[in-house]
């Protein structure tokens, strides 16, 4: 089974971005700043919503058929 990574529209991004860089100032300060930083990847904005609802199916089904021992 092959899952897309689910991946925000920069217009998406834009209204948690100050939420994700106060996250990321915090993570840096106590992980370092290799740990923190690097690139965000933004989804197409045309990008059809079938696709990633249907992404979302296969992984909710997946964690209901694993059973926690």
């Amino acid at each position: 089974m092959k899952v897309e990574k689910y991946l925000l529209t920069k217009k998406k991004f834009a209204l948690a971005e100050s939420y994700y860089s106060k996250s990321s100032q915090r993570m840096e300060k106590a992980l370092g700043y290799t740990f923190v930083h690097g690139n965000i990847q933004f989804s197409d904005p045309n990008l059809d919503p079938t696709i990633i609802a249907q992404a979302f199916t296969e992984v909710i089904s997946s964690f209901m058929m694993t059973q926690p021992k």
